[in-house]
């Protein structure tokens, strides 16, 4: 499949969504069914390609400023997200992060459905052979990056630098003066005031995954120094914390359609994180969390990826700045922590 090919069938899936990923990403499998199976695999093999195009330090200081620190996955789904934009928009990011600026981005909590578009293909193919797309075309990894972003490094927690680099994001996301996270974007901003409220009877208004972090850390004696929401969308929920004594916090709370799917998720996780391991780094299996549970950890940060019913949990625990024996709670209890607050057992 040629490029043009490729933002074509991009552009197509976006008619009529108004922006909304799920809808998009059913558009792109419906796209996708029309065409031989050897195209499916080249649609995602392109999609890789585009991802990884905006694996740069410019687009990580734009994404800071747009949601605050990034885990791995949420810039994965950043620059997904970007690309489910169109060839027009993946071109200007290319050559000029801050024009960032310019995408409707008010719902930036968005950015994580990403996902709906990253695997249409791998949809698209199971549909069709009843098999993963991956175990037929081993080659053909996730858009994971093999090394640290391209360009010119710099410290993305830095708030003058930033302000520097992104005029025009900051002027939108940032406030006047101030460190970062600055102005927060509204369903985010909506999220940290939900901390201080009491529970509802709504499911929705469960507190959000910066909360159970946050119980989790106070359980060790931890002081939170920050913590935020990157998406409150209830199909979607992610979050970061970090605490005083250094321990660091990630997390996402996803919901899908059914358990099937969700054992498929967590099985090519697996998968990704097996095939990219660096050196030291060990994928195990985890005991207690449900069948497919499994853990990655090196270099001072633990990974682990579980699910119940149709919610599937990913958290990540850094451990190694400043202090790697300050005694914070492993991700493991973590995950397990988040599937009882969002997947309780009958």
């Amino acid at each position: 499949m040629d490029s043009s090919t490729f933002w074509d069938l991009v552009d197509a899936s976006r008619e009529g969504t108004d922006g909304d990923l799920e809808a998009q990403g059913a558009n792109l499998v419906a796209l996708l069914d029309a065409l031989p199976l050897a195209d499916v695999a080249a649609f995602d093999a392109r999609l890789g390609e585009a991802n990884l195009a905006l694996h740069t330090w410019g687009v990580v200081g734009a994404g800071t400023v747009l949601l605050g620190r990034m885990s791995d996955d949420v810039f994965t789904d950043l620059r997904t997200w970007v690309v489910a934009h169109g060839r027009a928009v993946h071109e200007r990011v290319l050559a000029d992060p801050d024009s960032l600026a310019d995408v409707d981005a008010d719902d930036v909590e968005s950015v994580g459905l990403a996902e709906e578009v990253a695997y249409a293909a791998h949809r698209a193919y199971e549909s069709r052979t009843g098999r993963d797309l991956l175990d037929d075309h081993p080659g053909q990894e996730a858009a994971e990056p093999a090394g640290p972003p391209a360009g010119e490094s710099f410290d993305p927690g830095d708030d003058a630098e930033l302000r520097r680099r992104y005029p025009r994001l900051a002027a939108r996301w940032l406030p006047a003066a101030g460190p970062l996270p600055g102005r927060l974007p509204p369903g985010v901003q909506a999220a940290e005031e939900a901390l201080a409220e009491p529970d509802g009877p709504d499911e929705d208004a469960r507190p959000p995954v910066s909360q159970v972090l946050a119980d989790a850390v106070a359980r060790r004696g931890l002081t939170v120094t920050f913590a935020s929401e990157t998406s409150t969308d209830p199909r979607h929920r992610a979050a970061h914390l970090l605490t005083t004594q250094g321990p660091a916090l990630l997390a996402e709370v996803e919901t899908v359609a059914d358990a099937g799917e969700a054992a498929d998720v967590v099985a090519r996780s697996r998968h990704e994180h097996t095939t990219n391991l660096g050196d030291g780094e060990q994928v195990q299996d985890v005991a207690g969390l449900g069948d497919g549970a499994f853990r990655r950890v090196g270099d001072g940060i633990t990974l682990v990826r579980a699910r119940r019913g149709t919610v599937v949990v990913e958290v990540q625990v850094s451990v190694y700045l400043p202090d790697p024996t300050v005694p914070a709670p492993t991700a493991d209890e973590v995950a397990g922590l988040l599937l009882d607050r969002f997947a309780p057992t009958a």
